[in-house]
């Protein structure tokens, strides 16, 4: 159960697309502002373990408006795989707002929160192959070093040439993309940090998937 004037806070698999009309007409559960409340649910949100607060994009009467809201995040836990992903869907019961920081540009913001999400994914993409490539390079099997093995070299080739595709895209976008763009853009790289990743993993083999291996 969820009291009045506190949120609760649960992991969610990220949508696999956005449509710029529920921007304009948003879904009855969508945050609110009355009288210096929220009430509605902001899902999808990216807030590490100790964070004080977070900017909600709410409706004030019939205008998108940014608001602070203090939060309590859960204590960090030792998560792995898709679990690890730090998402919470947050949902409030007139909850009171610290500050109110103005008009905003629902586009805008989730255009930049598209892009945001699509330079993480290729960033943890990067640090899997690293992490790969260190492993192949110590690791021996068959008396031999595994980067040596055929196959080990075809993921770690695949992984390089995916991360390699998704930093390039990020690199050639301009400066302030529309939603469009942006959308298409972050779905691209998510599936190709996705594999890449992946990949990685395989290479790991089980210390891929252990919290204990660093």
């Amino acid at each position: 159960d969820v009291a009045a004037g506190s949120w609760l806070a649960l992991a969610l698999r990220p949508a696999d697309r956005l449509e710029a009309a529920h921007l304009a007409h948003p879904a009855p559960a969508a945050p609110r502002l009355l009288d210096g409340h929220l009430q509605g649910e902001a899902p999808f949100v990216l807030a590490a373990p100790g964070t004080a607060a977070v900017v909600v994009l709410a409706n004030e009467d019939g205008q998108w408006v940014r608001v602070l809201l203090p939060v309590e995040t859960p204590p960090s836990l030792e998560r792995t795989g898709l679990a690890a992903t730090r998402q919470f869907h947050l949902r409030f019961e007139s909850q009171p707002a610290i500050e109110r920081l103005g008009p905003a540009d629902p586009a805008a913001l989730w255009a930049t929160h598209a892009v945001g999400l699509a330079a993480v994914a290729a960033g943890n993409a990067r640090g899997a192959l690293t992490a790969a490539r260190a492993y192949a390079g110590e690791r021996y099997q068959g008396g031999a070093l595994i980067q040596e093995h055929p196959a080990v070299r075809d993921l770690l080739a695949g992984a390089a040439a995916r991360v390699t595709l998704a930093e390039t895209a990020l690199s050639a976008l301009d400066t302030d993309p529309d939603l469009a763009t942006a959308l298409s853009l972050k779905h691209r790289i998510a599936e190709d940090a996705r594999v890449a990743v992946s990949d990685c993993l395989q290479v790991l083999g089980g210390y891929g998937y252990m919290e204990e291996y660093r």
